[in-house]
């Protein structure tokens, strides 16, 4: 069966799960007002490659997830697609990493690893900048919004693979498992000591496109 109505279903299911707990879901393609929100939910930054103030987005490529509770937002999750052509990912992702936490004259990611170009090809979309308010639902809240957007993305691009970057510590919290990606990476980006809170030591996990079908037909239980 193809993909796409697979994953409509299964942001319906998602969507449904959260409504059932009074949440609901809303999407925006204008960051620089959902950065607001996003700020007066509890989340007090964005990192470099989801932030408005770093990019100039256009809603091909770009999109917030956000949970709402009445009329307060208490999660979200960024996405953000690439469309590489033919060039490596690695070399995309210690290029864009420089520019975003280094200078010209600094560069902070030595290497990442070309292990990643096997999965992260020519149409892949990154997850970042994902959070639930303390006050909400927490793990349960985070597992249904993660979910729905596995589908959406996969519904609205299409792509090659699914990607996040979270710490060693968050991973062995069990935090991969609550993500349903099925590739974990670590220590695949080398960094130096750079002030900014990224460290070699995360771990890069991943949802390719042949394991996506059935994670959306049989997730693990939300």
């Amino acid at each position: 069966m193809d993909i796409i109505p697979i994953a409509a279903r299964a942001m319906t299911k998602a969507e449904a799960q959260m409504a059932s707990s009074g949440y609901r879901i809303e999407h925006s393609f204008t960051p620089v007002d959902e950065f607001d929100r996003i700020r007066n939910a509890g989340k007090g930054y964005l990192t470099p490659m989801l932030s408005p103030e770093e990019n100039d987005f256009c809603e091909s490529e770009y999109s917030w997830i956000t949970v709402l509770k009445g009329d307060a937002t208490v999660g979200c999750l960024g996405l953000r697609r690439f469309s590489l052509g033919d060039e490596a990912f690695s070399d995309f992702w210690t290029r864009t990493m420089n520019r975003h936490y280094g200078s010209t004259a600094s560069r902070v990611v030595r290497h990442t690893s070309p292990i990643l170009d096997r999965d992260m090809s020519n149409n892949s979309v990154y997850f970042g900048d994902l959070f639930v308010n303390k006050d909400a639902a927490g793990f349960k809240l985070f597992r249904h919004l993660v979910f729905y957007a596995i589908g959406y993305a996969t519904l609205k691009w299409q792509p090659d693979c699914l990607f996040a970057f979270i710490t060693q510590k968050n991973y062995d919290r069990g935090i991969k498992s609550a993500f349903n990606f099925t590739v974990s990476l670590p220590g695949v980006v080398e960094w130096k000591a750079n002030g900014f809170d990224r460290h070699s030591s995360e771990v890069c996990i991943a949802l390719p496109k042949n394991h996506a079908k059935s994670v959306l037909e049989k997730p693990k239980p939300l």
